[in-house]
């Protein structure tokens, strides 16, 4: 059971870079797969190709503060279609109690500077509220939008809707909308050098397995560099 030592890791980040302001980060990241055995494999969308394939997808939970950011937890997405199909479960060792959520349901389940220098943004803000999908009003929200210089120069445009207190500085939410390239480093890295995306195995626990040690690799990785940056020079 890998839970356990999702649970000591947890208590590791949150020991070792865990700040008031830190930001918690849900993003999901495919692994392209040939087939249709593999547990949750499906055509989606696949951002590591820029469009829809045959790929697995996890949802990978990071923690980023102004000490530094690490990977905590993933959970395999499972198409609908999956789901609800008892005979492919049985045979990947799906676990019952497990059922259709959507990426969104599995991040709430659980819970700057750039690698070339500072990220300079333009963003403004404003209060709206919003359309449900019922065309009712919903409630007051602040709508932020930023947008930032790219290396072809053009400008890349991102917007959010926040429910945080109206008073919030812009400069706050710039800070916390850029977070999000953090747990796309802690997803690089894991990859890179943790092999997260070198596995060859077909059910779910086989599966949840290497991702787990890949996590912790990733992390034990993060503390040596720590420590290395902390250690005194003779």
């Amino acid at each position: 059971d890998e839970r356990p030592l999702v649970a000591e890791l947890a208590r590791q980040v949150g020991v070792e870079l865990g700040q008031l302001d830190g930001v918690l980060i849900f993003d999901p990241s495919a692994f392209k797969k040939q087939g249709t055995e593999s547990v949750g494999v499906a055509r989606q969308w696949c951002g590591r190709l820029g469009k829809v394939d045959n790929c697995q997808v996890g949802v990978y939970w990071g923690d980023a503060s102004r000490e530094d950011h690490a990977l905590v937890d993933v959970r395999l997405y499972l198409p609908e279609d999956w789901a609800k199909d008892p005979a492919r479960r049985e045979k990947c060792g799906v676990p019952r109690p497990i059922r259709f959520r959507t990426r969104h349901q599995l991040a709430l389940e659980r819970c700057a500077h750039g690698p070339k220098g500072p990220m300079i943004v333009q963003g403004v803000k404003t209060r709206v509220r919003a359309k449900t999908d019922r065309r009712r009003t919903g409630p007051e929200e602040t709508l932020v939008i930023f947008r930032e210089p790219q290396a072809d120069g053009t400008r890349k445009h991102n917007d959010y809707l926040s429910n945080a207190p109206p008073e919030t500085p812009l400069a706050e939410f710039a800070r916390v909308a850029k977070a999000e390239h953090r747990i796309e480093e802690c997803l690089e890295r894991a990859k890179r050098e943790a092999g997260m995306g070198q596995y060859q195995v077909h059910n779910g626990i086989g599966r949840h397995h290497p991702q787990t040690l890949s996590v912790l690799a990733v992390w034990f990785l993060t503390l040596e560099q720590r420590r290395g940056k902390n250690t005194p020079r003779p």
